[in-house]
């Protein structure tokens, strides 16, 4: 899937994605920080950009997975 990033919100050392997602006309969400193995890829990231490669780490809750994805800025 290819999305959008809509929203970056930090909580504490965590952040969540919000990324609204073409396909399905949908948000979906993934979490990242300096603690996650992604963070590198994520860090850079800001309202507007891309992500296309995206798969489902849990389609019932809307969460990405955050390890599935590349970038398109």
């Amino acid at each position: 899937m290819k999305g959008k990033i809509k929203n970056i919100v930090s909580f504490g050392k965590v952040r969540m994605y919000l990324i609204w997602l073409d396909e399905i006309g949908s948000f979906g969400r993934t979490y990242s920080g300096p603690a996650y193995r992604n963070f590198d890829y994520w860090k850079g990231l800001k309202i507007g950009d891309y992500a296309e490669g995206l798969e489902w780490k849990e389609e019932s809750k809307k969460i990405l997975n955050a390890d599935s994805h590349t970038f398109v800025m």
